[in-house]
Parts: structure tokens; sequence; C-alpha cells
């Protein structure tokens, strides 16, 4: 495989500058998988592998960008790149098949927080709603907030959600931890989300994630409905 990589001529890849990716993707056991998603970031290009696993990019300007790769049932995978002008990359994605839950899970200590784990804890056993890879792949949206269009306890506005009950506002994490614009940013597009954990009800928040039902606006304290979002990329210092 490697070696076919190699093979793979940057002229013959690339136009007149710009630069560009190529590679393939396979499972664990090195069998190709097709139809995977490539997705690089910030650019938001993608492209899907063929029968044999291969992808390829190209007409990217230089710079540092995330290339993220997933494919339904399987574990997502991201590489960093620093691309130079002319010069194509060639990279490698091998993923893992998918946590498989049990039918009973019991729980003898509280759930993470601010791991991943937490979220497949709780999805055992919490009272929230719980997207995983496979139904955030399903829902088809084309850019985070389309996730909650016709969801129970929600509804759209031209800048972002709203809850539907209650004062109406609605909280977010990521990560675990409180958002912000340069380190712990919302995601954007879907294809960055590994896992969402929705609480329409600021009661059934967990205790590990109470704080953030509580919003002040003003002098006035309000209770929040909780979006927690998992990322496989997270935002970097600027």
């Amino acid at each position: 495989m490697l070696a076919a990589m190699a093979a793979l001529a940057p002229g013959s890849l690339l136009g007149q500058g710009g630069a560009g990716i190529t590679g393939f993707v396979t499972d664990t056991a090195g069998r190709p998988l097709a139809d995977a998603q490539v997705v690089v970031s910030p650019s938001e290009r993608d492209a899907r592998t063929d029968a044999s696993g291969r992808f390829r990019l190209t007409g990217l300007p230089p710079g540092q960008y995330v290339v993220t790769a997933r494919r339904m049932g399987y574990r997502p995978s991201a590489l960093r790149v620093d691309l130079r002008r002319g010069e194509i990359v060639p990279l490698a994605f091998s993923l893992a098949v998918g946590v498989r839950t049990l039918d009973t899970v019991t729980v003898a200590a509280p759930c993470p927080s601010r791991s991943f784990a937490g979220f497949l804890c709780r999805k055992q056993s919490g009272a929230g709603t719980y997207l995983d890879v496979r139904a955030i792949d399903s829902a088809d949206a084309f850019d985070v907030k389309q996730l909650f269009w016709k969801r129970p306890g929600f509804r759209l506005t031209p800048t972002g959600i709203e809850a539907t009950s209650g004062w109406k506002c609605v909280s977010f994490v990521v990560n675990g931890d409180s958002v912000n614009t340069t380190t712990n940013a919302l995601p954007d597009t879907p294809a960055h989300l590994i896992g969402v954990e929705i609480y329409v009800d600021p009661d059934d928040v967990p205790p590990a994630y109470q704080r953030f039902v509580w919003k002040r606006v003003g002098k006035i304290e309000y209770r929040c409905s909780v979006v927690v979002y998992w990322t496989l990329v997270r935002p970097r210092r600027r």
C-alpha cells in the first residue's frame, strides 16, 4: 500500500500551484474501506474513498489542516498536515470498529465528565437523548444546528437553536467544558462530532453538568436546557 502511495506523482495530482492530499482508508485488519468520508478542515473540502479505499483531494491552498476519515460503524480518525505549495502529502487511516454497547450495564461509579467515556456511560443510564456517530451521520445535516431540526423541545432560529419550553435558553458544553472562542469553540460541522448529549429538561441534566444549567442575564439567572458536544478535533489555540 505504501509503495502505491509513493508511486503517485505530485504533478499528476496538482494543478497550477496549490497542494494536495492522497491516501487510503482501511480497517484495523488492513482491508480497504469504500465510501469512507475524508474531510479537510478548515476548508471543509471532502472526498469519498473508492472500492480500493483510495481518496485524493487537490487544489488546496498551502497551510495547516486537520484531515478526518470517518465511516458509519467505525471510529473516526484524524491527522494534522502542513501543506506547502506544489506538495502532495500521502496519508493512511486505519479505522477501528465502533463501540458495541451491551444490553445491560451496571454503573458502579459516576460517569466521567470530561472524557468521551462519560458519553458512553451516560448513554446507558441517562435521562437525556444521545446521538452517536451513526445517528449523526444518518441525520444528513449540513451544519450542526440541523441536528435539531424537528427535534422535540427545540426549534431553529436565524442564529442557532432555542428551547421551546421554560426560559427557552440553551447552554452548550464542548468536550465536558465551558465554551470559548479560542480553545474550546462550538463545532461548526457535523463531520467533527463523535457524540451529542441533549437534555431538554434541566432536571434531567447529570450532576456533573448542573453548573451549566444556570445562565445569568443581567441580575437574573435562568434554568436552561443543556447540549453537550463531543468532538474528534479540539480547536487549536490561536
